[in-house]
């Protein structure tokens, strides 16, 4: 999806998509809280400190885990 393109893209050196990634993220684990998903906020937010900490390339694993969190989510919601 959209986070997963940019974080690449973030990885590929694109100060502009780390920005976004950044925004999007955030987007995310505000709008999960809101919903009352909050393993997607959570998920959503580590993967922002791994952003910050280790940069784009780290999040790999976490993509993986928020991808999952958001299908569980959207399933839920209907």
């Amino acid at each position: 999806g959209e986070v997963r393109a940019l974080a690449g893209a973030a990885a590929r050196g694109d100060a502009g998509a780390e920005a976004a990634l950044r925004v999007k993220l955030h987007q995310l684990a505000g709008a999960a809280g809101s919903y009352g998903l909050p393993e997607l906020s959570d998920a959503a937010r580590a993967l922002m400190a791994t952003l910050e900490a280790q940069g784009a390339a780290a999040c790999a694993p976490g993509l993986d885990a928020l991808e999952a969190l958001h299908r569980v989510a959207a399933q839920r919601l209907g």
